[in-house]
C-alpha cells in the first residue's frame, strides 16, 4: 500500500486493563511501517505500555473516566453506578481530542473502545470486539438496548475494525459480535497480538506461567491468590503482574515464584514458548495472545464480569480451553492444573490493516 495522505495519526487506548494497549501495538507497527506520524495519546498504565514500546514516539495527555471495581464477586451494580459519570467524561473526550486534532494537526484517530475519541472532520476509526456486551443476571434484559447504544455510538465513526477471525466457526469473540446484526461501518480485521510464535523448540523450564492483568482491585486478589496456591510447591512459577508502572524488580519468592512487572513482547512471547501451563484471565486480548502463540490456557474469569464468564464458556466449548471460577481454583488439585491442556492446532496469524484503510481513503 502507498502512504497515506493522511499523515499524522492519533492512537489512543482505553485505559482499563493492559489489554487495550498491548493488542494495538500491532496496528501501530503496521502504521509505522506505511511512514505515518503517530501521536500515542491516554493515561496510566495504557500509556506507560506504549511509552516503553516506542520510547520515540510523543505522548499526548488524554484522559478519560477511571471505572472503579469493587472487591465482591457481582461487579455489574458498581458498574452501572457509574454510567452518568462515563457519559460526562465520553464529552469531555470529544473536546480535548478536538484540541488535540487542531493543536497537532490530526488526519486519522484509532481509538480503542474509547468512543468520545473522534472527529467530524477527520476519518475517525473505534476498535472494539463489544458490539454487545455480555450482562448477565438481573441486568440481562439490558443486553439488547445497550448494544443498540453502543451501535449507535459506533455509528458516528467512520470504520469500526473488530479484532476477530474472519471466519464465523473460528470466532474468538462468539456471541459478543454475532448477538445482532453487525453496524455498515463494521469490519472484521483478524486477531491483533504483540505476541508471535517461537520457531525454535526450547525445552519448557517453567512449570506454570501465571498472567495476571485487569484494573485493580481484582488484579492484586488474582495475584494474592496465585502466591498463595504455589508458594509452598517446588514447582517453576512464573508471574506476570501487569504492572508496567511498578518499581520493583524481578524478585523471587520462596525460591520457586519469579515475577514479572511487565515485560516486552519478546520477552513475553518466550515465556509463554516455554511454559508447560499457563493459567491467566479469560480477559479478550489475553486470549488473543494465546492464539498468535499456538497455546491454550487454564482460565479463571475476573469474579463479576459477565463477558469473561461467557469467553471462558466459549473457549472451552469451541477451543478445548479448560476453566475455573476464581472461589474453586483454590481446591484445584496440583495434578489437575497441571494437567490442563497447553498446545492446539488453531493458530491466527497476525492481522493486517491495509485493506481497511484504503478503504477509508477511497470513501474520502
Amino acid at each position: 500500500m502507498k502512504v497515506s495522505d493522511h499523515k499524522n495519526v492519533l492512537v489512543t487506548p482505553l485505559n482499563w486493563g493492559l489489554g487495550h494497549a498491548t493488542r494495538i501495538i500491532p496496528v501501530i507497527n503496521q502504521l509505522i511501517a506505511l511512514n505515518y506520524t503517530i501521536f500515542l495519546a491516554g493515561e496510566g498504565r495504557a500509556l506507560k505500555v506504549l511509552e516503553q514500546t516506542f520510547p520515540d514516539l510523543p505522548l499526548l495527555d488524554l484522559p478519560g473516566f477511571n471505572v472503579k471495581y469493587s472487591t465482591s464477586t457481582n461487579q455489574l451494580w458498581q458498574l452501572f453506578k457509574q454510567v452518568p459519570s462515563f457519559l460526562f467524561w465520553k464529552m469531555k473526550e470529544k473536546r480535548i481530542t478536538k484540541h488535540l486534532v487542531k493543536k497537532w494537526d490530526i488526519h486519522l484517530i484509532i481509538s480503542d473502545n474509547r468512543y468520545g475519541v473522534r472527529a467530524k472532520n477527520i476519518p475517525s476509526i473505534i476498535l472494539t470486539h463489544q458490539l454487545s456486551p455480555k450482562l448477565g443476571g438481573v441486568f440481562a434484559f439490558m443486553e439488547r438496548p445497550v448494544s443498540f447504544i453502543i451501535k449507535h455510538w459506533i455509528s458516528k465513526f467512520h470504520q469500526c475494525w473488530i479484532p476477530d477471525n474472519r471466519k464465523p466457526q473460528k470466532s474468538l469473540a462468539g456471541e459478543l459480535i454475532s448477538s445482532y446484526e453487525l453496524t455498515s461501518n463494521s469490519r472484521k480485521i483478524g486477531i491483533l497480538s504483540r505476541c508471535y510464535p517461537i520457531q525454535n523448540r526450547a525445552k519448557e523450564t517453567i512449570d506454570i506461567l501465571c498472567i495476571v492483568s485487569g484494573p485493580e482491585p481484582q488484579r492484586s486478589l488474582f495475584e494474592e491468590i496465585l502466591i498463595r496456591k504455589f508458594s509452598s510447591t517446588q514447582l517453576k512459577i512464573a508471574i506476570l503482574r501487569g504492572t508496567p508502572d511498578s518499581s520493583l524488580i524481578p524478585q523471587e519468592k520462596d525460591n520457586n515464584i519469579v515475577f514479572y512487572n511487565h515485560c516486552t513482547a519478546e520477552k513475553q512471547s518466550q515465556l509463554i514458548h516455554q511454559s508447560k501451563v499457563i493459567i491467566c484471565r479469560s480477559g479478550y486480548s489475553s486470549l488473543m495472545d494465546l492464539f498468535a502463540m499456538g497455546r491454550k490456557a487454564l482460565l479463571i474469569p475476573t469474579p463479576g464480569q459477565p463477558e469473561q464468564e461467557y469467553l471462558a464458556r466459549h473457549m472451552h466449548k469451541n477451543f478445548g480451553f479448560s476453566f475455573t471460577s476464581q472461589n474453586s481454583f483454590l481446591s484445584l488439585s496440583i495434578a489437575d492444573i497441571l494437567s490442563t491442556p497447553s498446545k492446539q492446532k488453531h493458530h491466527f496469524a497476525n492481522t493486517s490493516i491495509n485493506s481497511s484503510l484504503t478503504l477509508l481513503q477511497t470513501k474520502r
